[in-house]
This record gives C-alpha cells, structure tokens and sequence, in this order.
C-alpha cells in the first residue's frame, strides 16, 4: 500500500509503499496497479459496460473506440496462446491494429507446436470475433473451461489483476468447437481498462 511520498527518477514514478514485512521501501510505480476487491470487481456494472463496448469495438474493427478501453497505464497484453509469444499495445498502437499489416509471431500453436505468424486482423481477431459474436457466458474471476488446459490459466504475474471469462459454448453434436478468452481488467484512477486477453480453445 501506498504511503504518500513520491518522486521521479529520470522519467520514472517512484512511490513510497509499506512493507508487508513492516516498514516502508521505494518502488516503481509501473510495477503498481490499483487494487480493488473481488467482491467489488464482480459487483462492479463498469466492468460490463467495458466488456460490452469491448464487444462492440472488436464487432465493428472500430480502432478508436478499442484504443480508449486499453489500460493507459500498462496497454493490454495480447495472447494468442496461453504459453505463446505476449504482444504488448499501448493506447496508441491499439488504434492501428485493426488495419495494421505487420506481422507477428505469436509463437507455437498447441497439438501442432508450429508457430503462428500474421497480423492482428488475422491472426487475432476472427477469434475474438467468433466469440463476442456470439451468445456468450460471462465468468468473474472464473477461468472456467480453460482451468482444463493449464494449471495457471490466468498468469500468476496478473495475480493483481482481475478478469473475466467470456465463453463460447462448442456446437451441439461437435462440442470441442468451443473457445474462451480472458479479459484481464485493471483499475486506473477508478475506472476499469482492459489490460490482458488471453485465448483458449480445445487442444488435443
């Protein structure tokens, strides 16, 4: 927790925080984020707000609208795969992705390990499309299916970070077709970004 004091080293915010330990040390303020309860993230109706105008700006490849739900703190972790290559977008790389040509690795796909190289609109976006077009469940803080794919489905380096689970059921009769994303969400002077999606869909 913070304490008060503060002070810039170079270009850096440094803040004084207590020491769990007891007493007090200096810190980077990047490596800080706001902390809200669970209780109060799940309670939160913002943080739908935000998933529904997620929903619409990925629906409609609007750049600008996504731009403005980035964290403008941290930007927002993209992966592709749980284990994969994390792509990092501040605010402004975030306006660009939906008509941006440059490619990324976004590393070894599950099953066939071959990496996976394209751009954002590529590579990313039908899959996020193919979900939040469709009549998806909503999990606070639950990892749901994706608990069955990784022991640590949502990265313990976001251990401070809450999140959503937003899911697409599989296709009657085909069922494995499902696929669920994580969208991590932190707090910014009160108000909710996004700050992480992370992608999980049936491996063999």
């Amino acid at each position: 927790m913070r304490t008060g004091p503060s002070t810039y080293v170079g270009s850096n915010l440094w803040v004084e925080v207590q020491n769990p330990s007891g007493g007090a040390g200096w810190v980077n303020s990047h490596y800080l984020t706001e902390y809200v309860s669970p209780a109060a993230f799940c309670a939160d109706g913002k943080v739908n707000t935000l998933i529904a105008n997620l929903d619409n700006a990925l629906t409609i490849s609007n750049g600008e609208l996504f731009a403005s739900l980035v964290s403008p703190a941290h930007g927002i972790d993209m992966h592709l795969w749980r284990y994969g290559t994390v792509v990092n977008y501040d605010q402004e790389h975030a306006r660009w992705v939906f008509g941006s040509s440059y490619e990324v690795n976004w590393g070894p796909a599950p099953g066939s390990g071959l990496d996976k190289v394209g751009p954002f609109h590529e590579a990313i976006l039908p899959l996020l499309q193919e979900v939040f077009n469709a009549s998806y469940t909503l999990g606070c803080d639950d990892p749901g299916a994706a608990a069955a794919f990784s022991v640590t489905p949502w990265p313990n380096e976001y251990a401070n970070i809450h999140f959503y689970s937003v899911y697409k059921p599989g296709t009657p009769g085909i069922d494995l077709d499902w696929r669920l994303w994580l969208v991590g969400v932190e707090y910014v002077k009160g108000q909710p970004y996004v700050f992480a999606l992370i992608h999980f869909q049936w491996e063999p």
